[in-house]
């Protein structure tokens, strides 16, 4: 916790050396917001690799994924996103 914002993790390590990571910031003033989420999830268990981060003051959200080739594909939106917004799953737009 820094000042008026608490991060959270969460980290799944699975029996095959896959990776669900995922680490949330919010604002706790008076109520809880989402300031940033960022979502990793990697190796075998998971068929699409992806690295997801929203970043809720800019409405930025990027989707990071690699092809089977290996290649790297970045895509980044802009999403209108609620000012109560509390929740950093939003499920992968992008």
């Amino acid at each position: 916790m820094q000042g008026d914002e608490v991060t959270m993790r969460l980290t799944y390590h699975f029996v095959d050396g896959s990776i669900d990571d995922e680490e949330t910031t919010y604002t706790q003033q008076g109520t809880l917001r989402l300031v940033r989420d960022h979502h990793i999830q990697k190796g075998p268990f998971f068929a699409k690799p992806i690295d997801f981060t929203v970043e809720a003051a800019t409405g930025m959200v990027t989707s990071r994924t690699i092809d089977k080739n290996g290649k790297i594909h970045v895509e980044t939106k802009h999403m209108d996103l609620p000012d109560d917004l509390a929740n950093g799953s939003l499920g992968h737009c992008c």
